[in-house]
């Protein structure tokens, strides 16, 4: 029987555990935390803490584990070493370290030959130039703290977004870094896989932003279909190549520019918002059976899927964010759309206390859609902000 540790055992590491699980794998799982819900799962749960990197390697070796799988940024540096410790499916550290940082992520793709906007992590009055800027955490994900400013005369809202970006980011650095114009809300999104240095395309998608926030990814459209995807794929295979990485899942986020690619961020670990599920309600591949089987060395899944007929369903996840603050009341969602409605889950309850949307953690929930034909999935998604509504009483706030 093989043996896998899962780093952590919280609400995201909940599929890769079923996943070994179901392929008969023994699961380690390692949380400082005995109530995450992935312990009860576990066959042998370790009370180590997941930014514990000697303790999580000391028992990798007790349990002679055969893989190791990890979901969240801060623990993939610590998956990476040790599985180059104990010779194990992986990628040097170093490689996953590019992608865990925006500006070292930004040098690695000027090195790969590719564009990459200016960056700058110290930056005082006199360095401002004169041109639409964005700050973020050089280490920190779900858009939280990026900020755009104008330039050099919104200088006192760049210093406070630095020393907020700073905060959030987990080396305590923000960046700042040229404003790229691109589309205001439509953006190209995936789940890449990769084993032995071969790339896995189908978890490519179309990835539409909040009309009020449009740093969020919003709405999530599958199938992807995109003129130039030949070209993004070499971009891509350029970075992934240049940073030397051969192993696992990476979430993408890109646009074309000028008929260019523009890859904004990869993060090394699955997308949120439980994406490689609708990668597998879309095509039909289990990205977290591929994650699991080829960490502990079975390749069997994976070479199968050379001969596997792909599905192509027409899916639509729809994030719901709020708008506006106050007591929540309910979703309302149009007449023309709601034969479409497929499936929806909430995360609070009427009455409750709502926040107006400030990052991709600020959602309650989602609708997911199914369609027939790719023009109306297209339209309707298009419009699904305005077509689906989160019912605020402003009135009653927190103390209403």
């Amino acid at each position: 029987m093989k043996t896998i540790m899962i780093i952590g055992a919280g609400k995201s590491q909940m599929p890769l555990i079923e996943a070994a699980k179901k392929e008969g794998y023994h699961t380690v799982v390692c949380d400082s935390n005995p109530e995450a819900p992935g312990v009860r799962e576990a066959d042998t749960f370790c009370k180590v803490s997941t930014k514990d990197r000697d303790g999580l390697l000391r028992t990798a070796r007790r349990e002679k584990i055969d893989g190791i799988a990890a979901n969240s940024e801060y623990a993939m540096c610590d998956a990476a070493f040790i599985s180059s410790e104990l010779g194990l499916a992986g990628n040097p550290e170093s490689a996953i370290a590019v992608f865990s940082s925006k500006s070292k992520f930004r040098e690695l793709q000027r090195s790969a030959g590719l564009f990459a906007p200016r960056v700058w992590q110290v930056i005082g009055d006199e360095d401002i130039p004169d041109c639409p800027l964005v700050v973020k955490p050089d280490m920190n994900s779900g858009t939280r703290g990026t900020t755009v400013v104008r330039g050099r005369d919104e200088s006192e809202k760049l210093k406070a977004a630095i020393e907020a970006c700073s905060r959030l980011s987990r080396n305590g650095k923000a960046v700042v870094e040229e404003y790229v114009p691109i589309s205001p809300r439509h953006v190209i999104e995936g789940e890449i896989f990769l084993h032995n240095g071969e790339i896995l395309w189908d978890g490519l998608f179309k990835s539409i932003r909040s009309e009020m926030a449009t740093m969020i990814p919003m709405t999530y459209v599958f199938p992807f279909v995109e003129e130039r995807e030949n070209v993004l794929r070499d971009a891509l295979q350029k970075i992934f190549s240049a940073a030397g990485v051969r192993h696992g899942e990476y979430n993408m986020e890109a646009c074309m520019v000028n008929d260019e690619p523009f890859v904004i961020e990869i993060n090394p670990r699955q997308g949120g918002n439980d994406l490689p599920r609708y990668v597998r309600e879309h095509c039909g591949i289990d990205y977290c059976k591929l994650l699991v089987t080829t960490s502990v060395g079975d390749d069997r899944y994976w070479d199968s899927l050379k001969g596997f007929e792909r599905q192509n369903n027409r899916i639509t996840h729809h994030m719901l964010y709020p708008r506006k603050s106050g007591r929540f009341q309910g979703v309302s969602i149009a007449d023309e759309i709601k034969n479409s409605v497929c499936r929806a889950e909430l995360d609070v309850n009427v009455g409750d206390e709502i926040r107006k949307t400030e990052d991709g953690s600020s959602s309650i929930g989602y609708v997911d859609l199914a369609f027939s034909d790719s023009d109306n999935q297209n339209t309707v998604s298009d419009r699904l902000e305005d077509l689906i509504r989160i019912e605020v009483d402003e009135n009653r706030g927190i103390d209403g």
